[in-house]
């Protein structure tokens, strides 16, 4: 049983922890990692809905930040073409009776062909100078999308025409494959996890690369893949800080799929069926 003064001391860790607001968690989390031994690593997820919130918590050059694309760093301004729209299409032909591995390979071509089409927006301006700011840092900074490897040349285009660069370090500038389930990719920065696990993904990609950072910052709109990556970090003793960015949410919950079939035939002057046919 607890002996009076433990009790007394367990009530005034939860009254202190308690009243740390959300800004002070930078702070917080800060002196906590100070404070610890070296067989501890400190792990957070954060809610969020401005991509600035990463320059909080990327204070030095042992950190590494790894941005998701769609919906966190690029979004097409559409229905058609969304993650959103391909998460509807995707659970559609589930809800039909077919396999995972099935419903992706009648999806991935039309979303490919759609994809060769339309461009990229920033979520947010703000991104941009983001990026810039943990470059002048020297703070690494990765994308990290679960797009697979047919996108590759397409998505690299899009993200140079939205203003997007992940060129910054000579150990990640180059073409790599990352041998897991299916095959991955590493390209200029940009970490292609073709339907593999994020957190395994990034990982093995760092260790290709001979780097271990102290910190890893993930900014996802999925908290799923924040938390693939969250566990990879506590096996790898690397400290995380996840950021479940939210400011797609409304847009999400919006989506429209007739709206979207419309901006099909806008399009293409076709449906989706008899573009899926061409596809």
């Amino acid at each position: 049983m607890l002996t009076k003064f433990k009790w007394l001391t367990f009530v005034f860790c939860i009254c202190a922890v308690s009243s740390i607001s959300f800004y002070q968690i930078p702070k917080f989390f800060a002196s906590y990692r100070q404070k610890q031994s070296a067989q501890t690593y400190a792990s957070i997820i954060i809610e969020s809905n401005s991509i600035e919130d990463v320059l909080d918590y990327a204070q030095d050059q042992q950190t590494i930040v790894a941005f998701d694309l769609d919906n966190t760093l690029v979004h097409p301004g559409q229905d058609l073409g969304s993650d959103q729209w391909f998460s509807h299409l995707f659970k559609e032909k589930l809800d039909s009776g077919i396999s995972r591995p099935q419903a992706l390979t009648e999806i991935l071509p039309l979303y490919y062909k759609i994809h060769d089409h339309i461009s990229l927006q920033p979520v947010e301006q703000a991104s941009l100078t983001v990026l810039s700011t943990l470059h002048q840092k020297g703070i690494i900074s990765l994308a990290l999308t679960t797009r697979s490897l047919p996108m590759v040349q397409r998505t690299c285009i899009q993200l140079k025409e939205a203003g997007f660069s992940f060129v910054q370090s000579d150990s990640f500038n180059r073409e790599l494959t990352i041998q897991l389930e299916k095959p991955a990719l590493l390209i200029n920065g940009i970490i292609f996890c073709n339907d593999n696990n994020k957190g395994q993904t990034l990982i093995k990609t760092l260790q290709a690369c001979s780097c271990k950072p102290n910190t890893i910052i993930c900014v996802d709109d999925k908290l799923s893949h924040l938390l693939d990556v969250q566990k990879e970090c506590v096996l790898n003793k690397i400290h995380f800080i996840g950021i479940r960015y939210g400011r797609q949410d409304s847009v999400v919950a919006q989506f429209d799929a007739v709206r979207a079939e419309n901006e099909c035939m806008a399009l293409f002057g076709q449906n989706y069926t008899t573009l899926a046919a061409t596809a």
